[in-house]
């Protein structure tokens, strides 16, 4: 299930960049440019890293498949297998859902990211430098903080910020600024996750409490 959120989350940001090509085209195409190459790089050479890391992993996947017999016996292998099983029938699973199920999954799905979205824009609002960007900017900040949460690093720390301070810097920012905005959506977040997880786990031992209360008095 953990599986199949993460790929209905990359669906969604997908969504959400090609909603913001759309209305931000040029921007978000800085926004590549400054993160993925030089700054000094053209839009050509940013699209040349996309594509041969593209190409690059369609080759692995072809090479891997092709020599599949010979290394098939490797745990790795078997391992990497049972893991590419478990996503196909995780997504399968939501076949079996019912329609009201379906209705319910993809409800909140939508209410999660407009969630998302306004987190990115109410924030834009609380500094008086990015106040006046407008809602699109919101959109730009949501992919920028997507994209920096998915990076492997443990809480997109330090590319979460340099994500979120590249997408402004495309709106004409200073990058102390960017920065300084990255590091207040980021700290305020991570100290909310704090707060309502803390709260969370207490509720969960005191509803865990109670129901050892219950058992014991049926016992008795």
């Amino acid at each position: 299930t953990v599986i199949v959120e993460r790929i209905i989350d990359l669906i969604m940001l997908a969504l959400a960049v090609l909603i913001t090509l759309l209305v931000e085209f040029e921007r978000l195409n800085n926004l590549i440019i400054n993160t993925l190459g030089e700054k000094s790089s053209s839009a050509m050479n940013a699209k040349y890293y996309l594509l041969g890391a593209f190409l690059l992993g369609i080759g692995a996947i072809v090479f891997i498949y092709l020599i599949r017999n010979k290394i098939k016996h490797f745990a790795i292998y078997q391992k990497a297998m049972l893991f590419l099983v478990g996503i196909k029938d995780g997504v399968l699973s939501l076949g079996r859902l019912t329609k009201k199920d379906i209705f319910g999954y993809v409800f909140h799905t939508l209410v999660i990211w407009l969630a998302y979205y306004g987190m990115s824009y109410f924030a834009l609002l609380a500094m008086d430098s990015t106040a006046n960007l407008g809602w699109s900017a919101g959109l730009i900040i949501l992919i920028a903080g997507g994209l920096g949460m998915a990076a492997p690093v443990q809480g997109g720390v330090g590319i979460y910020h340099l994500f979120i301070a590249a997408a402004l810097v495309a709106y004409g920012l200073g990058e102390e600024q960017g920065k300084a905005f990255a590091f207040m959506i980021h700290s305020s977040q991570l100290i909310l996750i704090i707060i309502m997880g803390s709260l969370s786990l207490l509720w969960t031992l005191i509803l865990k409490n109670q129901g050892s209360t219950s058992q014991e008095k049926i016992l008795q």
